[in-house]
C-alpha cells in the first residue's frame, strides 16, 4: 500500500465517521482543494501527515513501517464557547480511536488547543497511526 491508497481508504473512512457522528452537513475543508468558509460556520480541515518510513525487519520479505497522524482541525466560530468544540472533537476522535483498516493501525487522539483566530475557536484533533507493509 503507498500513500495514494492509504488516504484513499482513510478519507471516505472519515467522511463516513462524519456523517455517523452527526456531521453530515458540517463542511469538511479537504487537502489541496479550494475551500472558503461562510462567516460563522463551523468547519473542519483534514489532513493525512506522514512522519516516518522505516524497515521495520531483515530478511527475504523485508516489513517496512510508515508512520505518520491526522490533523484534524475542528473551527467553531469565536465567542461560542469551547462546549460544543470539545462535545463534537470528541466524536471526531471516536472514529479512529483504536481502529484498524485494511493494515493502518490508529492509535489513541489527543486535542491540541490552538484558541482564537480570525473569527474562529480551533481543536485540532490528532490521531497517530502506522501501517506495514512487506516487499
Amino acid at each position: 500500500m503507498g500513500y495514494e491508497s492509504e488516504r484513499a481508504l482513510i478519507e471516505p473512512m472519515f467522511f463516513a465517521g462524519m456523517i455517523s457522528a452527526s456531521f453530515a452537513t458540517t463542511d469538511i475543508a479537504w487537502e489541496n482543494v479550494k475551500f472558503e468558509p461562510e462567516d460563522e460556520q463551523t468547519y473542519v480541515s483534514f489532513r493525512i501527515v506522514h512522519a516516518f518510513e522505516d524497515q521495520a525487519s531483515l530478511g527475504d520479505s523485508p516489513l517496512f513501517r510508515a508512520a505518520g497522524f491526522l490533523s484534524i482541525a475542528l473551527m467553531t466560530p469565536e465567542g461560542t464557547g469551547t462546549a460544543t468544540a470539545k462535545k463534537n472533537a470528541d466524536k471526531i476522535a471516536a472514529v479512529f480511536r483504536g481502529q484498524t483498516l485494511s493494515g493502518i493501525i490508529f492509535r489513541a487522539p489527543r486535542i491540541e488547543e490552538v484558541g482564537n483566530e480570525d473569527g474562529y475557536y480551533q481543536l485540532n484533533i490528532i490521531v497517530p497511526f502506522q501501517r506495514d507493509e512487506v516487499f
